[in-house]
């Protein structure tokens, strides 16, 4: 009727054409077996696989290769796989077995070290010194002032932009400046006793790292008590010493001049 009036009518059909790409996996079936923690044959595991509606291909060497059916979109890597095996084989016939922990020697370098150090910080603290963390960061001014290297003034070593004034390049040689820095703002608080003791890192004038031990006390010997009239003797040096030995160990004196020329 609509062709009699003059229009025209065209035939046809419509269809859905769904080209979206299956998703394939390779799979090695020693990593399955790892995992369900029992040798299941490959052709067993390429059959269950099949009865699920998967294409699966032997690419040799214990490798299958798993195309996933469309309207799986909950297979996405090996483990999934791994628990449609199991789903049909039966959790019950898998064989349970004890949990085997292997446990590795932890001990390196790094471990022996971090031993040594909470070692030496033990027995610091058991001769009443209190540990201190100052910055790796020092005043070039004062290390100049006092003799210390500074690093070598260039673009690629020191500090390009410093926190402050205060802290415009890297400590070297020793953290005894910054624990004396540290004593005097304690001081500067009320404390008539100041016993720090740093392990950190220091620098050379090229920049190379290592790591050193400081100790620094002053001040009162003991705190004020009835046993010494309310008047604590200061430390001596010797006894500074004495404390120093019982953290470190045996050790010798050498003079300043004769340091500077062994290094």
């Amino acid at each position: 009727m609509i062709s009699k009036f003059g229009a025209k009518v065209f035939a046809g059909s419509e269809t859905f054409i769904d080209d979206k790409e299956q998703i394939v996996l390779d799979i090695c079936t020693d990593k399955v077996n790892a995992i369900i923690g029992q040798d299941i044959p490959k052709a067993h595991i390429d059959t269950i696989l099949n009865s699920l509606g998967f294409e699966v291909k032997d690419g040799g060497t214990g490798v299958l290769s798993i195309k996933i059916p469309l309207f799986r979109h909950d297979i996405k890597n090996i483990a999934d796989v791994t628990e449609e095996i199991v789903r049909i084989i039966g959790i019950d016939n898998i064989q349970s077995k004890p949990l085997a922990i292997d446990e590795v020697n932890r001990s390196n370098k790094t471990s022996k070290a971090l031993l040594k150090k909470n070692r030496l910080r033990a027995k610091a603290i058991a001769n009443g010194f209190f540990e201190a963390v100052t910055y790796i960061f020092s005043s070039k001014e004062n290390l100049e002032k006092y003799g210390f290297e500074t690093i070598i003034d260039s673009r690629e070593l020191d500090l390009l932009n410093p926190i402050t004034k205060e802290l415009d390049t890297f400590r070297t040689t020793s953290l005894s400046l910054n624990l004396i820095e540290a004593s005097s703002y304690n001081f500067k608080l009320g404390f008539k006793k100041v016993a720090l003791f740093e392990i950190g890192t220091v620098f050379d004038k090229q920049r190379e790292e290592f790591k050193k031990l400081s100790f620094v006390y002053s001040g009162d010997k003991e705190q004020e008590d009835f046993s010494n009239a309310g008047k604590p003797h200061n430390l001596t040096f010797f006894e500074f010493a004495q404390k120093v030995l019982n953290v470190v160990g045996k050790f010798e004196f050498v003079p300043m001049e004769a340091m500077s020329q062994m290094t």
